[in-house]
C-alpha cells in the first residue's frame, strides 16, 4: 500500500473558491523559507458543503508521496507555513443545465465530485430558505388565530412578542440570496479502478448523500472494480448503488448507455463532464457522438485530468485573480491503493504526482 496525506491549510485570511479550482503550492525548503524554484498542482479537493458558495478559511488538498516532491511532503509537519498560488480554474457553468451528468474514471473523482457537491448544496440552501420561509407563513396565520380568539391582556402581549419574532426571522430568511439554480438533476457514474478508491472519498459521498435525503436530485452508481461485499461508504438505493463487474460488459460502455438513456427520457438541456484517462474520455467522447439525435449534449472535460505517469498533462487555465498566502499546515496520513499509481496531474513536472484520499 502506498501513503498518501491528506494536508489541510489553514488560511492567513478567508478566499472564496469555486469547484474544482486548483493551486500552486510552494513546500518549505532547507535554504529558503519556500522551493521558490518547484511547486506542484492540487486540486481543493474539499470544502463543507455549507461553505461551497461563501468563503472559506481552511483547505484540504490530497497528495501522494510518489515523485520528485514525495521527501518535502514526508517533511512536512503541523504549524509548518507553504506558499499558495491561486486559485486558478475556469467556471464550467453547470448551474443553467437542467440535468448534469458526470461521467468519471478512476481517480477523475477528485476534479468532479467537488462539482457534485457545490450544486447540491447550492440547491440544498434554496430548498432550506424556501421551506423555512413556508413554515414562518404558517406559524404566522396560526398566530393570527390565535390573536382573534385571546381574551386576556397577558395573552395579547404574549401573542404580540411572538408575532415580532416571527417578522424579524422571516425578514432575516428573505434576505438571504436564493441560487434559483435551473438543476433537476445530478448524475454520477463513476468507474472505479481500485475498490479502495470508494474508501478514499468516502466523507464526501456520505455529504453528498446528506444535501438529498428525499432523493430528488442526486443519483450515484459506482462500478466496482472487482466484485465485492460488505462495505459500501453510503446507504444503498434504487438512486445510490455500488455495481459488481460484469464480465459481458464494462462499466465504462455501461455509462454510455446510460447518458445516451437519460438523453432520450429527459427534456431540457444537458450537460456531460468527462474526468478520466484518454481512453474513458474517448469512449465517452464516440458514445454521445453516436448517440445524439435531436436532443444535443453539451460535452465538457475537467481541466484536471488522471493520467498515467510520463504522460504529461495540459491545462487551459481562465484568467482569475491570484491570491497568494502564507498558510499554516496540519496533516493527516492515510493509504491509498496501489492500483491508483497511474494517476497523474501535473502542468510542471514529475513533482505534481497527485493522489486523493480522505
Amino acid at each position: 500500500m502506498d501513503h498518501a496525506l491528506q494536508v489541510t491549510i489553514r488560511l492567513a485570511h478567508p478566499i472564496k473558491l469555486q469547484p474544482g479550482c486548483y493551486f500552486y503550492l510552494f513546500l518549505p525548503a532547507f535554504w529558503f523559507k519556500y522551493d521558490i524554484f518547484q511547486s506542484y498542482t492540487a486540486v481543493a479537493f474539499w470544502c463543507p458543503p455549507e461553505d461551497a458558495c461563501g468563503a472559506v478559511t481552511e483547505i484540504t488538498f490530497l497528495v501522494s508521496r510518489r515523485g520528485n516532491h514525495g521527501n518535502a511532503i514526508s517533511r512536512l509537519r503541523e504549524e509548518q507555513t507553504i506558499l499558495l498560488d491561486g486559485p486558478y480554474g475556469m467556471d464550467y457553468g453547470l448551474q443553467k443545465y437542467e440535468t448534469v451528468i458526470l461521467a468519471v474514471k478512476g481517480m477523475g473523482i477528485a476534479a468532479t465530485l467537488p462539482l457534485a457537491l457545490s450544486l447540491a448544496a447550492r440547491q440544498h440552501h434554496d430548498e432550506r430558505v424556501r421551506d423555512k420561509l413556508q413554515e414562518l407563513a404558517s406559524k404566522g396565520k396560526a398566530i393570527t388565530k390565535l390573536q382573534s380568539a385571546a381574551t386576556t391582556e397577558n395573552d395579547l402581549k404574549t401573542i404580540e412578542q411572538t408575532k415580532m419574532d416571527l417578522s424579524k426571522e422571516r425578514r432575516e430568511f428573505s434576505s438571504k440570496k436564493l441560487h434559483r439554480d435551473s438543476i433537476k438533476k445530478i448524475v454520477l457514474f463513476w468507474s472505479l479502478e481500485s475498490n479502495e478508491q470508494l474508501s478514499l472519498v468516502q466523507q464526501q459521498l456520505i455529504a453528498l448523500q446528506a444535501l438529498d435525503p428525499r432523493n430528488e436530485l442526486l443519483v450515484v452508481w459506482c462500478g466496482l472494480a472487482r466484485r465485492q461485499a460488505g462495505f459500501v461508504p453510503f446507504k444503498e438505493s434504487d438512486f445510490w448503488r455500488c455495481l459488481n463487474p460484469n464480465p459481458n460488459r464494462s462499466f465504462d460502455n455501461v455509462i454510455v448507455n446510460k447518458i445516451k438513456a437519460e438523453r432520450n427520457r429527459l427534456s431540457g438541456n444537458l450537460a456531460v463532464i468527462a474526468s478520466g484517462d484518454d481512453e474513458f474520455r474517448a469512449i465517452i467522447r464516440a458514445g454521445i457522438v453516436e448517440g445524439i439525435d435531436d436532443k444535443s449534449i453539451d460535452l465538457m472535460e475537467t481541466e484536471f485530468q488522471p493520467r498515467g505517469t510520463g504522460q504529461t498533462q495540459a491545462i487551459t487555465a481562465s484568467s482569475r485573480p491570484v491570491t497568494k498566502a502564507e498558510s499554516t499546515v496540519k496533516k493527516e496520513e492515510k493509504k491509498a491503493s496501489r492500483e491508483s499509481k497511474g494517476s497523474l496531474y501535473s502542468t510542471i513536472s514529475e513533482s505534481s504526482l497527485y493522489s486523493i484520499e480522505v
